[in-house]
């Protein structure tokens, strides 16, 4: 099953407007995009052209790493004070000189992660039970193609053994600075309905508010189900953390700890790469 995906030039000229900073471009293009969410297939591998441009994931990284953060069991600490590194979303800003990383693992065998920087992204995820495991043969054996094509510039992190790319990837795609465009080197899929989890995973990456509020009270406790929709929309967003939304995120701590998260998190900060 062969799969590719393009934005169309009226979402691409939405797009570069919203990125110079038009404001009505900018709400018309989330308006296509949550149509598009609605009446097609989800985002994964085989629908790239769904997957939000890198700084709209990047922010949506960012969000759900401080939604994580506030919505978890226990006491809010500050963020020197904090070795509680056991969330599903987590991001690094401060991964290596030049780059930033988002994480995810649900300790169940889910994992994702994304390296943003100069040269791009390069984004890799494994579900452990899917058909396109390595583990489906004995040596593992990462899924043909999976690597093809992969930037020089990106494909150092193959071999970053925090990742282990090569025992745990079921997809991987990226997007290369110098030629705009999510890819992927796999020309050929398993015939199973998602079968390198690449739909499941992205959910929340891409998905709408309301999926999201969903996510997030499968998730956590009564935290999550008291969270107001236009508190979530306004974290999605990142809208300025005023005391207001801080204490709508997380009533029981003190705003400027949960503005200390935030900062250290980049929650509200540009993008922080020359290209976008």
């Amino acid at each position: 099953m062969s799969c590719s995906g393009r934005l169309d030039e009226r979402l691409r000229d939405l797009e570069r407007r919203a990125r110079a900073g038009d404001a009505d471009a900018a709400a018309r293009l989330a308006a296509e995009r949550e149509r598009t969410r609605a009446s097609l297939a989800p985002a994964s591998t085989c629908r790239l052209d769904l997957l939000p441009h890198p700084v709209e994931l990047h922010r949506r990284w960012i969000a759900l790493s401080l939604l994580h953060v506030l919505l978890g069991e226990g006491e809010l600490v500050h963020p020197e004070d904090d070795d509680d590194r056991v969330r599903d979303f987590y991001f690094q800003p401060d991964w290596s000189a030049g780059e930033q990383t988002g994480c995810f693992d649900d300790i169940q065998g889910e994992r994702m992660f994304a390296v943003f920087s100069a040269a791009g992204v390069y984004f890799q995820g494994f579900a452990h039970e899917r058909p396109m495991t390595p583990f489906r043969r004995d040596p593992p054996t990462p899924w043909p193609g999976l690597f093809d094509g992969l930037p020089p510039g990106l494909a150092r992190n193959v071999d970053e053994p925090a990742f282990q790319a090569r025992l745990e990837t079921t997809f991987l795609v990226w997007w290369d600075a110098t030629a705009p465009g999510w890819r992927t080197g796999v020309t050929r899929w398993h015939d199973d309905r998602d079968p390198d989890g690449s739909e499941e995973l992205l959910a929340e990456l891409t998905g709408s508010v309301e999926g999201v509020h969903r996510y997030l009270n499968a998730c956590f406790d009564e935290r999550a189900s008291a969270l107001r929709a236009d508190a979530l929309r306004a974290v999605l967003g990142h809208e300025t953390l005023t005391p207001e939304l801080a204490r709508a995120l997380r009533p029981d701590a003190d705003p400027e700890l949960v503005a200390a998260w935030a900062r250290e998190l980049r929650y509200g900060s540009p993008w922080p790469f020359a290209w976008s």
